[in-house]
């Protein structure tokens, strides 16, 4: 009992504003992914049957697309309490009548190390790799600092195809609640103590990951 009264000032409501209906779910969410499948449960859509997600505040729309947009979402309504989600479910006769805002896919793939830690993470972003690294240690309460960046002009498939490699070489950590954002935090992975080896070794595997990310 004393643990639910801790966590309730952390809950936040999402209210889905679906075709035809409108219901809500406490976020306990940790990914994209799962929030989609919240949907598709409420609605009874098969999986197979894409469908696209967007932040309503106010007046403006907000996409949800990746795992970055998901982040920014989580820290938001929690800050806020609240949430409203617009759900709009495509299929082969509207997909071409409705385009979602066009996501810019270049932008830059990046290395963190955070030295209180030895936690490593890959990500993506299209800020600079010094505004993205800011914003995570502000909301996480980390300290991370950037130890390598590249340009690449598909930094999200960049992104998928490391994590997918580093996941099979049994290199990432295993995935704990942040104390700071209350986001699962899946892209943090080991690499070792910070060194001339470890950073060669991580400017070497992501130009790999940019090269072949993106076939």
């Amino acid at each position: 009992m004393h643990r639910q009264h801790e966590r309730e000032p952390l809950a936040a409501i999402v209210t889905y504003l679906a075709p035809g209906r409108t219901f809500e779910r406490l976020l306990k969410e940790d990914t994209l992914a799962e929030i989609k499948q919240v949907v598709r449960i409420k609605l009874d859509l098969a999986d197979d049957v894409p469908i696209h997600l967007a932040q309503q505040r106010g007046e403006r729309v907000i996409d949800l697309e990746d795992e970055e947009d998901f982040e920014a979402f989580c820290v938001a309504a929690r800050r806020s309490g609240s949430m409203d989600v617009r759900v709009i479910v495509l299929s082969s006769t509207n997909t071409a009548k409705y385009r979602p805002t066009q996501r810019v896919t270049s932008g830059i793939n990046y290395w963190l190390y955070d030295p209180h830690t030895h936690r490593w993470k890959y990500g993506a972003t299209t800020w600079t790799a010094d505004q993205r690294c800011d914003q995570i240690n502000s909301q996480c309460g980390t300290h991370f600092q950037v130890v390598v960046h590249m340009p690449s002009n598909n930094i999200f498939a960049t992104e998928r195809f490391a994590h997918a490699l580093l996941r099979a070489w049994n290199l990432q950590i295993v995935p704990v609640r942040c104390h700071g954002c209350e986001h699962v935090h899946r892209e943090l992975f080991n690499l070792g103590v910070h060194s001339e080896a470890t950073v060669r070794n991580a400017t070497q595997f992501m130009s790999l990951a940019i090269a072949s990310g993106v076939l």
